[in-house]
């Protein structure tokens, strides 16, 4: 009940931050208006958005702009994730594919070549906010600092076996370890944190994540997985770095770690609230901070999440979020294209009203503005319509 209260209240906050809302100064105003003038000879009547569930409610912030300030129709919004999302975006030009991709990290240089390659040479990209990913565990459990290297030998598929026998292991698992003579990585069989780390607590390991598709699921796998793995001399020996990436970033399969469908993080909330002691799971900033009654984050290196620390630097999981805009289905000087209205959605996601660190992104989005010169860039792409080179 407390977040459904807690989504009423965004949906007013959104509606009279939207009302009150000017135009970005990068896009003037006459020249927005003109451009809304001119008769619509669109092809669709709908601006189509696909994409990161972490920004659900970013989007939703733009969409009522745009009806209520441009009379545009409320654009059909898709929540497929961020990997999912950008495949869709880059898998051509035309009226039966998507307008703007939103995506909780950058798009990679494999899905820039996808949409070079499918005719889409005219991607505008504009960042437009900072978030904090946060693990978190029911209120009560034991909270303890977690690190990259902890993360990878508890949830790794497998792991090195000479760090295994130092271990502190149940003798019959010791010894299958060392019957494993030769090999340099030997199945996980790591049952509790404090097996990973003595100074860790005696809770058996269990996390609730993003599945594969999610933006944030590659943020942590780059974030946490492989930076925790490549201390390792075992690993610096793969030769080639996609076998090397493989290696740190396949995941148990015995129920260490579980899988989340999209959008993965209110679920994974009750996830953790529901199950075991020690239970752990990877939400938003954002989603930790309207749950703080019911759980606990863990400090990263020491460091907690917070708006300060994720503006600073200082907080290691932290991560920008992007909107990718198809230049080619926006509408020419005769009002013919695919969709009106893309110039305005750019208009808008720019704004300092909606990015500034006094903004509606900030204040009922609940991420983190990005530094000044940052926002200034992102706004001078979506005034000039800049071409994103890779």
């Amino acid at each position: 009940m407390s977040r459904l209260i807690v989504g009423f209240a965004r949906v007013a906050v959104i509606a009279a931050g939207c009302l009150a809302a000017t135009v970005a100064a990068a896009q003037p105003l006459a020249s927005l208006r003109e451009a809304q003038a001119t008769p619509d000879k669109a092809a669709r009547s709908q601006i189509r958005i696909v994409g990161s569930t972490s920004m659900e409610d970013l989007t939703q912030i733009v969409v009522k702009a745009l009806v209520k300030k441009w009379g545009i129709q409320p654009p059909i919004v898709e929540k497929s994730g961020s990997r999912e999302g950008v495949r869709l975006f880059c898998a051509g030009i035309g009226l039966e594919f998507p307008d703007i991709a939103a995506s909780s990290r950058r798009i990679t240089q494999s899905e820039f070549n996808a949409c070079i390659e499918n005719g889409i040479l005219d991607i505008i990209e504009v960042a437009v906010a900072l978030d904090g990913i946060v693990v978190v565990t029911e209120k009560g459990d034991p909270v303890f600092n977690i690190t990259p290297r902890h993360i990878y030998l508890a949830l790794a598929a497998e792991v090195p076996r000479k760090f295994v026998l130092g271990a502190n292991l149940p003798p019959e698992v010791a010894r299958a370890a060392e019957a494993a003579e030769g090999e340099d990585f030997i199945q996980n069989p790591f049952k509790s944190w404090r097996q990973v780390d003595s100074r860790l607590p005696n809770v058996p390991i269990r996390v609730y994540g993003p599945e594969r598709g999610s933006g944030t699921r590659q943020f942590i796998n780059d974030m946490l997985f492989e930076s925790g793995c490549r201390g390792f001399r075992e690993i610096r020996n793969i030769y080639g770095a996609a076998d090397r990436v493989r290696q740190c970033i396949t995941k148990r399969t015995d129920g260490a770690w579980v899988d989340v469908a999209e959008p993965f993080a209110d679920k994974v909330i009750e996830a953790v609230v529901k199950d075991d002691v020690g239970t752990l799971g990877f939400v938003p900033q954002d989603v930790y901070d309207l749950d703080k009654e019911r759980v606990d984050q863990l400090p990263v290196l020491g460091q907690l999440a917070t708006h300060e620390t994720i503006a600073s630097g200082e907080y290691p999981l932290r991560r920008r979020m992007y909107y990718y805009v198809k230049r080619a289905h926006m509408r020419n000087a005769q009002g013919v294209g695919i969709v009106r209205g893309l110039r305005e959605f750019l208009a808008e996601v720019t704004s300092e009203e909606m990015i500034g660190p006094d903004g509606l992104f900030h204040k009922v989005g609940g991420v983190v503005a990005l530094p000044e010169e940052e926002r200034e860039e992102s706004r001078r792409n979506a005034s000039i319509l800049r071409r994103l080179e890779r």
